[in-house]
């Protein structure tokens, strides 16, 4: 085929062969432009069920008009082969990525996801069914954008006939349990496809991965998938609830349309957590806070015979809880390490305790006044924050303006200070949104007046507000510029390229603004926010508003 021409295409490399054909790269000698040629290969091409199925994929993918998906140019018929001649996009698959440097960043993923979903959304509207989502299928240009590619075993919903008996279409790894069991499928197997991708984006693996179809396939239908952490220590688990659902073995239990898996990815934290959800790997260890005393070692069993264990009769210790508190009995003590008590060393006991209280009341006798500093409203002066002998203090929860000194606090601070040096101002180190700290105290700030941190808040209600603005009128572009694309596909033209590229750019800024919002990244909003209006104004100019 290389260097034939078929009709005003001159092929010139071969790009790939899938299942059902092989991909050319072609030009179009009339607009000197690069095409992607798919031909039927030859060994089904004389199977008139799967030249019929090959029409039908070309009828339903002309009816698709959408930035995210592949355009289809044309279908043709040369020398008894079908033919059809796509939209050629220079890029790199999701899947060649992944291969390339393992786990996508949820800062790129996710944004890339949903320009996928947008132009899935696209094809369901028009009741079509992918059937064959993975991240091979899924190619981002050198624009940003993200195309859905082959439609090569799409399904119009409702046409029958299409598929013989005992034959899935499909790739095993992304099947949905209704497509391994010949079911009737809809969207929502697509869905099942996208969570798929998914995982693997975020993880660098599939769910189910097994040298044997057969294996892979019954774990589809009755193994409920690993947490992503199990493949990857380090994937996003802010979105595991997300995927998970999409991976519900039943339909009816899944997302149960595209939108509503993008809205779950807006606000993850609302997604409740799968009924069939598999606990955390045992591989991987969750970070635990241990607190050492009496407490933790009677809740412990384990210790009992490893480590002494103090009675929690001791009058130094106090339960925390009201009730009878069960006592681990300490660990006994082998004979030979067993400690006797004689007369001597008693008394070396007694004379070494007596050194003590000695030592300690000629200390408290030498020990200095203490200076008394008067302050303000009769609150006595904070300990310094640089003193040796003292903690700074971490603020961590919301301070009144009227009385910016935490009582608590106050009562626990050292007795006395050296009468020679003044106190310092207290340094109250109060957390930031995007995780930034600022520190207020008497010097620069007075009492009373708003805090950096109020600031923020005000800079942040007004960036959402703004993103509120955008998302509106980018809704408002989005319904004007799909029916713009419906008029002229009715007539055979389509959209600038340069409107195309500014409709891509504005979703993705947009998508990204969204997301710095949601993670407080004050900087990053604005820069984005910006991006999108500039790319509005030029949509709305196009548009004559």
């Amino acid at each position: 085929m290389i260097g034939k021409q078929i009709g005003n295409f001159r092929v010139i490399e071969k790009l790939g062969e899938g299942g059902m054909g092989v991909v050319y790269k072609a030009i179009d000698v009339h607009l000197d432009r690069p095409v992607a040629i798919k031909m039927l290969s030859a060994d089904l091409a004389r199977n008139p069920e799967l030249v019929e199925r090959f029409r039908s994929e070309a009828r339903a993918q002309a009816n698709l008009n959408h930035v995210n998906l592949a355009t289809l140019y044309a279908f043709l018929v040369h020398e008894g082969n079908a033919f059809m001649v796509m939209e050629f996009v220079e890029g790199e698959t999701l899947e060649q990525m992944i291969v390339r440097r393992g786990p996508i960043a949820p800062e790129d993923a996710i944004p890339w996801f949903k320009q996928a979903l947008l132009g899935i959304g696209a094809a369901h509207r028009m009741g079509i069914v992918h059937r064959d989502i993975k991240p091979s299928n899924l190619m981002l240009n050198r624009q940003g954008i993200v195309k859905v590619m082959d439609f090569g075993i799409a399904k119009v919903v409702g046409t029958r006939g299409m598929t013989r008996t005992g034959t899935q279409l499909g790739t095993v790894a992304y099947m949905a349990p209704e497509q391994i069991q010949n079911r009737p499928i809809d969207v929502r197997t697509d869905i099942y496809s996208l969570g798929i991708t998914l995982y693997q984006m975020l993880s660098g693996h599939v769910p189910f991965e097994s040298d044997s179809d057969f294996q892979i396939m019954n774990d589809h239908l009755s193994t409920a998938p690993p947490p992503l952490t199990r493949m990857y220590p380090y994937a996003p688990v802010q979105y595991q609830n997300v995927v998970m659902k999409a991976l519900e073995k039943s339909p009816d239990l899944r997302f149960q349309t595209v939108e509503e898996f993008g809205a779950a990815l807006e606000h993850p934290e609302t997604v409740p957590a799968s009924i069939g959800a598999v606990p955390v790997s045992p591989g991987v260890r969750p970070t635990v806070v241990e607190i050492p005393g009496p407490a933790m070692i009677a809740g412990t069993a384990a210790l009992a015979t490893t480590a002494p264990t103090v009675a929690l009769t001791s009058p130094q210790v106090k339960p925390a809880v009201a009730g009878p508190i069960p006592v681990v009995p300490p660990a006994p003590v082998p004979a030979k390490a067993k400690i006797t008590w004689n007369s001597r060393s008693i008394a070396a006991g007694a004379i070494a305790g007596a050194a003590v209280i000695l030592l300690a009341i000629v200390m408290v006798a030498r020990k200095p006044p203490v200076a008394q500093a008067p302050a303000a409203g009769g609150v006595a002066p904070a300990a310094s924050a640089n003193s040796p002998s003292v903690k700074p203090e971490i603020d961590v929860t919301t301070t009144s303006l009227d009385n910016p000194v935490d009582p608590e606090a106050a009562d626990n601070k050292p007795a006395s200070t050296p009468p020679a040096v003044a106190p310092p101002p207290q340094v109250v180190t109060k957390p930031r949104a995007g995780g930034a700290t600022t520190a207020s105290g008497d010097a620069g700030t007075p009492q009373g007046s708003p805090t950096a941190s109020s600031d923020n808040s005000a800079e942040f209600d007004e960036l959402e507000h703004q993103i509120d603005q955008l998302t509106s009128r980018a809704a408002a572009v989005n319904n004007s510029l799909d029916r713009l694309q419906q008029q002229q596909a009715a007539s055979g033209y389509g959209l600038r390229g340069d409107i195309v590229s500014r409709h891509a750019s504005m979703q993705t800024t947009l998508s990204k603004a969204q997301s710095a919002i949601e993670q407080r990244d004050l900087a990053r909003t604005k820069r984005y926010a910006d991006l999108t209006a500039a790319d509005l104004e030029v949509l709305e100019h196009f548009l004559g508003r």
